[in-house]
């Protein structure tokens, strides 16, 4: 996925449980093909970009949301597996578990 532009802090919510840490990232206007969630080397990556689309014969006099992206770079201690990272977007909310992983043994 490919995007150009400015880009956008989304509002988010992280929270803690046990087993994992969860990420809630608001993404208005975005739907499942516009969101990209990218794992690796200590950081979070997510992406997203609206699908709306403004019809040939519309004149727009305002508006007050922009095309421009979302984008959300959170790190970490490297204490996630990032292979059993899961996503969910409904009504323009991204829920994102990020498992954390097993403490090495000694």
């Amino acid at each position: 996925m490919t995007f150009s532009g400015a880009t956008f802090k989304p509002a988010f919510a992280l929270s803690e449980t046990a087993d994992a840490f969860h990420a809630e990232v608001a993404l208005p206007g975005v739907n499942k093909d516009g969101v990209e969630v990218l794992a690796k080397d200590g950081q979070v990556r997510i992406t997203g970009r609206r699908a709306w689309r403004q019809p040939a014969d519309w004149i727009s006099l305002h508006r007050e949301t922009s095309d421009d992206r979302y984008e959300l770079v959170l790190t970490h201690d490297r204490h996630v597996d990032t292979g059993r990272v899961t996503a969910e977007l409904r009504d323009g909310v991204l829920r994102v578990a990020l498992p954390k992983a097993e403490e090495p043994k000694p």
